[in-house]
């Protein structure tokens, strides 16, 4: 996955429950080391700090790599891209980011290409191979036909990756979970900058209510559980803008009468 913001919580179950898995698959992140404006490296990179490090946490067979690309000076890349790749199967790309707003308030399109199991569906399994070793090659700054020739010949992305004679750490830099602060912390459980709908944007209290009913964390070994209909219910009520009208339209607005007649509104 090739990404600019890396932090639902959402999303951290779902990959927390396969990295748990005994025979579960290698995830690979690519994402920008640090976030170039000061608004997204509070809100941003603090929350996704928690998120690897939790991820790690939850990583017993060591399949996740979080990494962060580099120029051949050093220099650091700006990741905008948003690219999912799910083995030879599935390939997305869009506007989605990994965080609460793309998944819940703002609107976003993807195109998704998939490859169905069976030999007529062979030339679109070896395309979308060819551009998820393309990306992972771009950035490692070695030649694509050999990263897949070395992926071809280990059977595995992670093991290319670890391979310093081919991939070299200056280049695809491991993210490292800092150490978090009282104000990192503060910021990672209130969700702040990353509303998850309409009803939250302007009401951060209600956000943390509004995530814990789509979807609880995973057990080891166990799928991401499905909210009830009655919880689906509650996220839709939670995300109403105003509880009163139950309708999908908006509320009438309504002007308030001035407190006094020839004063200013108030």
């Amino acid at each position: 996955m090739e990404n600019q913001y890396f932090t639902s919580p959402l999303i951290a179950a779902a990959l927390a429950a396969r990295l748990a898995e005994p025979d579960g698959p290698e995830i690979v992140v690519v994402l920008t080391e640090r976030s170039p404006n000061g608004f997204d490296r509070l809100t941003m990179d603090s929350a996704r700090r928690g998120l690897i490090a939790r991820l790690r946490a939850a990583d017993p067979h060591r399949r996740l790599r979080v990494l962060a690309p580099r120029t051949p000076a050093g220099g650091p890349i700006l990741v905008h891209s948003k690219v999912a790749v799910f083995d030879d199967r599935l390939l997305r790309v869009g506007s989605t980011n990994l965080n609460n707003r793309s998944l819940g308030l703002d609107t976003e399109c993807d195109l998704a290409i998939e490859a169905l199991p069976g030999e007529p569906h062979d030339l679109r399994r070896e395309a979308i191979a060819r551009v998820r070793d393309g990306f992972v090659a771009h950035h490692a700054g070695c030649p694509r036909d050999r990263f897949e020739a070395v992926v071809r010949q280990r059977g595995s992305v992670r093991a290319a990756l670890d391979d310093p004679a081919l991939v070299s750490p200056e280049r695809l830099c491991a993210v490292v979970a800092s150490r978090r602060g009282l104000l990192a912390r503060f910021i990672e459980a209130w969700h702040v900058g990353d509303p998850v709908g309409t009803a939250d944007l302007w009401r951060p209290w209600r956000r943390r209510r509004a995530l814990r009913v789509r979807t609880e964390p995973a057990a080891p070994g166990d799928a991401a559980r499905v909210p009830s209909r009655s919880e689906r219910e509650a996220v839709r009520e939670a995300a109403s803008p105003d509880r009163a009208h139950p309708s999908p339209h908006p509320a009438p607005v309504r002007e308030r009468e001035p407190a006094v007649p020839s004063g200013p509104d108030r």
